[in-house]
């Protein structure tokens, strides 16, 4: 049976892109766009960031993506029963400069 690739060494393929940093990918593309800062402008006073329904076993990984995405600016997180055995996590964060 005739292959569609030649044989290359592991980690050679022309399809990926970036470089190795530590054993891990590394997007070279990503490190300059600023995409990890936030826009301290836009950022409501009060924001509420309702989800989507989730099954009970998403939840953790919900409120842990929310703690990362905004760290201390979190007022409250609230887990609420949905229909159909789901749960929705709602998210209300503050701006930078306002005192809790």
């Amino acid at each position: 049976m005739k292959e569609n690739h030649p044989e290359r060494p592991p980690g050679t393929d022309p399809g990926r892109v970036g470089k190795k940093r530590n054993g891990s990918p590394h997007e070279p593309t990503c490190t300059t766009t600023g995409s990890g800062k936030t826009a301290k402008k836009t950022l409501a006073r009060k924001e509420i960031n309702p989800s989507d329904p989730v099954p009970l076993y998403l939840v953790p990984q919900m409120v842990g993506a929310a703690v990362r995405r905004f760290g201390r600016h979190i007022l409250e997180i609230r887990v609420s029963t949905a229909p159909g055995h789901t749960y929705t996590v709602t998210v209300r964060t503050q701006e930078e400069g306002e005192a809790a």
